[in-house]
């Protein structure tokens, strides 16, 4: 597994790169966050930059009251399989709760 730190994604905005993967064989969970609602999303998909686009668009209708979504944190995995167990996981546990988990250091 590779990790996509927050830190990362924040540096990336910040000098106005964008999240690209040059691993076209890897699917990733990403978890977005919503200023406007104070609120967190987890997803998988093999093409993040993509993704965050269409929830920003208004594309996704769980996601839409929340425009602007920001990237927050992504991890890689070599199976679409893993990716989605991941996320399953990260969504029984609570999105805020393993995100705070993450930035404590803590692994898992």
């Amino acid at each position: 597994m590779l990790i996509f730190s927050p830190a990362s994604a924040w540096r990336l905005k910040r000098q106005g790169r964008r999240f690209e993967s040059s691993r076209p064989d890897l699917y990733y969970i990403y978890i977005i966050r919503s200023q406007h609602l104070q609120r967190y999303y987890v997803g998988s998909t093999e093409d993040v930059e993509r993704r965050l686009h269409e929830h920003n668009a208004g594309k996704s209708t769980s996601t839409r009251a929340g425009i602007p979504w920001e990237l927050i944190h992504t991890e890689s995995f070599a199976t679409r399989s893993d990716a989605m167990l991941r996320e399953r996981k990260i969504k029984a546990r609570g999105i805020g709760r393993y995100f705070a988990h993450i930035q404590s250091g803590q692994s898992g």
